[in-house]
């Protein structure tokens, strides 16, 4: 096992396991990327936000600090492993994908920003129709009256900020500026309340859920656990400072996992 220490603030820990190269990179707030490298490519199979441990924070805030953990893991990994040639980002679903954090985020985030969260370091994405259609539903497909949405997907009045749902989906064109007008409308302690309540289960029990199971015809989708991301040569490295590191090696995550 070898520990480096990136730009001084980030430390790598490279282990041989059975043959795979295993590398976990360690941000300075609680965050963690780990990837495993094999012939000529890598993948990044669990990731954990920097500053936070709630959705609620990554749903909201841009969180640069992970981004720039990520960005920094991806020129790491590229750099100091020299016969890679492309990164993805990839999860293997051994339980319910509901249950997975990685779908809480990208359902929640998609439907409040029109993309997945990785997107944000960068746009590429891979070519899956699921993706596409969902996307396209939410940014261009006529919306369904009201008084069908409030039929099929809110089934009444009592629920939390009903009045506000309403005036949010008559003033809104998309279903996408419906779920930012109404982020922007709601405080951040009313949001999972406003939308039915937090549900992650099998079961469209929430507005939300049921609104979810309409959009891409089943409440849990596997394919957007997974990030349709793939990093090839062409990104921009940066220039990185590469030490080896001799001190105690904090190991501690504390971030929301998004992989």
């Amino acid at each position: 096992m070898s520990i480096l220490y990136i730009n001084n603030k980030y430390t790598s820990e490279i282990i041989l396991f059975n043959d795979i190269i295993r590398c976990n990179i360690y941000g300075a707030f609680g965050g963690c990327v780990k990837a495993e490298l094999n012939n000529n490519y890598a993948i990044i199979y669990e990731i954990y936000s920097e500053k936070t441990d709630n959705i609620l924070d990554l749903i909201y805030d841009i969180n640069l600090d992970t981004i720039d953990l990520l960005y920094i893991s991806l020129n790491f990994i590229k750099s100091y492993f020299k016969g890679i040639t492309f990164v993805k980002f990839d999860t293997i679903l051994k339980k319910n994908p509901a249950l997975l954090d990685s779908y809480r985020l990208s359902y929640y985030y998609i439907s409040f920003h029109g993309k997945l969260w990785l997107n944000n370091i960068n746009s590429l994405v891979m070519n899956n129709e699921k993706y596409e259609n969902i996307i396209n539903k939410l940014t261009n497909s006529d919306m369904m009256s009201w008084e069908l949405f409030n039929e099929h997907i809110i089934y009444g009045e009592r629920i939390c900020n009903y009045g506000i749902i309403y005036n949010c989906y008559r003033e809104s064109n998309t279903y996408l500026e419906f779920f930012r007008l109404l982020m922007k409308n709601v405080t951040r302690n009313e949001l999972f309340d406003t939308l039915g309540g937090y549900s992650c289960g099998f079961l469209p029990i929430s507005w939300y859920d049921r609104f979810i199971q309409f959009l891409t015809g089943s409440i849990v989708t596997p394919e957007l656990c997974e990030t349709q991301i793939i990093y090839t040569k062409d990104i921009d490295l940066c220039d990185l400072l590469i030490d080896e590191y001799h001190g105690e090696l904090n190991k501690t995550i504390s971030g929301y996992k998004i992989l």
